[in-house]
This record gives structure tokens, sequence and C-alpha cells, in this order.
């Protein structure tokens, strides 16, 4: 997205982060005069047509189930960073029903509780 679209999302949402990948910083939040700040706090100047992409926070699996609870068409992917495996943009079903098929149950619930989820 165009740092315009990065703004307007800063504006509806200020907990989003955003990084490029030729800029050294993450944007982390934009102030009531629409100022760009860094994670250190410091204001900062970025190209008007640089492209960004929101950065993701890992949330709890308890998180995932609180959202999967009001809203059944939500997509997580899990990062399983133990056994360098990366379930993508799926339902928690579609995850579970994988991870069932390959390992026994105490591995699972390593991998529930260990890995990293992120909510779509």
């Amino acid at each position: 997205m165009k740092t315009w679209e990065m703004i307007k999302e800063l504006t509806e949402n200020p907990k989003k982060k955003f990084k490029n990948k030729n800029i050294p910083y993450i944007v982390v939040a934009c102030n009531s005069i629409n100022l760009l700040v860094n994670e250190e706090g410091n204001y900062i100047n970025v190209p008007f047509d640089a492209e960004w992409e929101e950065v993701k926070e890992p949330v709890s699996f308890i998180q995932v189930l609180e959202r999967v609870k009001n809203n059944l068409s939500t997509r997580i992917t899990l990062h399983d960073e133990a056994r360098e495996r990366i379930y993508a943009i799926r339902s928690l079903s579609g995850i579970l029903r994988d991870l069932d098929e390959e390992f026994d149950s105490k591995e699972i619930s390593k991998i529930l509780l260990e890995g990293k989820w992120y909510i779509e």
C-alpha cells in the first residue's frame, strides 16, 4: 500500500504497525496532526510514494479462540517455528485437521501453545 493508504489505516487504528523494505524503521503511530512516529517515538519523514506492508503481531491461542467464537469466517495463520512449518491463512478447523493428521495429542498441545498465531 502507498504512504497515504498507510496513514489512513493508522488514523483508523493507531495500534497498527507498518514496515517498508527500503526504510530502516517501523512506523507505529500517527499523532493528531498526522506526523508519523517510529518505534522510538521520533517523528519521521517518508516518501509519499513508498510501499508499505502491515506488521502483524502474534496473538495467543486463546485470542484466536475468542475471535473464531465471534466470527466463524476468521482466517488465521500458525507459525510452528520448532518444526519449521507454517499453516497459512486457513480456518481454525482446517489447521486443527492438518495437525491431527500429522501429530499426536501431546505434540498438538505444544504446537497450539507455543506456536505464533496471526489473525488475518
